[in-house]
């Protein structure tokens, strides 16, 4: 089923560059499972602060983390598509576009922007709904973290006897955070195991024909 839709992607990949102005320049920065993930795709989303970039390498766009992240996130919607979440609601949506307004300045700011990049209001909702809809998946799939035993919150507290120095650590609350913060890591863990799982039977594809 791979074979058919990176045939097609690479008719819409030529498609794409033929079909550049002259002031507006796109290119296909990663191909994964037949989905285009492009370098106005990369600008859209970091000028719009919806992905995290920390760590990025300014000037090589197709190699910068928020690349690896819009590829995690199409492996993810796979899933999520597959077992089909409830999705939100629009209060929901609406409170979380208006988050991203606020980070953005102000409403109309973040039309602005939108426009400038040519996408629609109607685009960033889209956006928000998938991410909702990831955020909930996730949440049931990976419910069940293993807590932390007693032994295992004395340990986290020798590892960072420095944060501690001046804190109770048998205090409730002291103790609560430092199990929140290994639950935390534990998801985290389980999370990155998963999607590197989800890459190795992707068909991820670079523009110079780099394989994953």
């Amino acid at each position: 089923m791979r074979i058919p839709r990176i045939a097609t992607a690479a008719v819409l990949v030529t498609l794409l560059a033929e079909g550049l102005s002259a002031e507006v320049i796109d290119r296909v920065v990663a191909i994964v499972d037949g989905h285009l993930i492009t370098l106005s795709d990369v600008r859209t989303v970091a000028a719009l602060g919806l992905i995290e970039q920390s760590g990025a390498t300014p000037g090589d766009p197709e190699r910068e983390p928020i690349v690896e992240r819009l590829i995690d996130r199409v492996l993810v919607l796979q899933e999520v598509d597959r077992y089909a979440p409830a999705p939100p609601d629009d209060k929901t949506v609406d409170a979380r576009v208006a988050s991203i307004a606020e980070k953005n300045g102000s409403p109309a700011r973040l039309e602005e922007k939108l426009q400038s990049f040519g996408v629609s209001a109607a685009w960033l909702r889209h956006w928000v709904t998938d991410a909702l809809r990831i955020q909930t998946y996730v949440d049931q799939r990976f419910a069940n973290v293993v807590q932390p035993t007693d032994e295992d919150v004395e340990a986290y507290f020798r590892e960072h006897a420095g944060e501690y120095a001046n804190k109770d650590v048998s205090a409730g609350p002291v103790q609560a955070a430092a199990r929140a913060e290994i639950v935390a890591a534990r998801r985290r863990a389980v999370l990155t195991e998963w999607v590197t799982g989800l890459r190795r039977r992707a068909e991820i594809l670079r523009p110079t024909g780099e394989q994953r």
